[in-house]
């Protein structure tokens, strides 16, 4: 879909999106495809009950808490060890990161279908990157690390947390703006590595893409084929080439 089609087009092809994505919820079906027209229609909220003042959420603030919860919030989370912070022993918890796939990749797989069709590109286009989401003040977060902050002046270090993002490059139109599709967000625990999450976004983008595609290109950081060590992993590598 491209905007320099029909506009009954466009509204017909969202319709049809919103009806796949609905049926993709399990139980809070409405209530979970309102929140996630709340968040597209917010600018910038900084609460819950911001969050739940927008136009498309027609519910109360804390529903929006059993909506997470309906996605099997706490058989999400893993405890991975104690700190000791001198007055207490804290218990450190993190997104069991498989679990997290399974229930996305539904998601991911209709992000996919979306995909616009290539009218004069020969391949299709894809760029994957780790991006730091400073989180300093955010206290009650769990598994934090020092991040890499690229536009803060001075030290660019801060506390927050990473996350890989692999998005799909359309075709450049001279009649649109330049706009990115996200197939694939992971999180970044700090007991893996950007490499290892993207890893798995590849192989997902791999059992996405069919037998009959284009050449598929991916743009990515040129540290992500390579470990600490300078070794270029070859399970890495022959994703990408399950993919080409």
């Amino acid at each position: 879909m491209t905007l320099s089609q029909s506009i009954q087009f466009c509204i017909d092809q969202a319709k049809t999106f919103q009806k796949k994505l609905l049926n993709l919820f399990g139980s809070r079906g409405y209530a979970s495809l309102q929140l996630v027209e709340a968040l597209a229609h917010a600018s910038k909220p900084t609460t819950v009950v911001e969050l739940s003042q927008e136009t498309p959420f027609q519910r109360s603030y804390s529903v929006i808490n059993k909506v997470l919860n309906a996605f099997g919030q706490e058989s999400l989370v893993k405890v991975a060890g104690t700190v000791n912070t001198g007055e207490s022993v804290k218990t450190v918890q993190n997104i069991d990161s498989e679990a997290f796939s399974q229930i996305t990749k539904p998601f991911s797989g209709l992000f996919f279908e979306m995909i616009p069709q290539e009218s004069n590109r020969k391949f299709r286009l894809f760029a994957l990157d780790a991006t730091s989401n400073p989180r300093i003040h955010a206290r009650t977060l769990d598994d934090r690390s020092y991040v890499h902050q690229s536009n803060q002046v001075g030290i660019p270090v801060t506390i927050g947390l990473q996350t890989s993002v692999l998005v799909y490059l359309p075709e450049k139109s001279v009649e649109e703006a330049n706009w990115q599709l996200p197939v694939s967000l992971e999180r970044i625990s700090t007991d893996t590595t950007a490499g290892e999450v993207a890893k798995s976004q590849l192989k997902l983008l791999s059992e996405s893409t069919p037998i009959n595609a284009l050449l598929t290109v991916i743009v990515a950081d040129c540290a992500y084929p390579k470990f600490s060590d300078g070794r270029r992993p070859s399970k890495f590598i022959s994703i990408i080439k399950s993919i080409t």
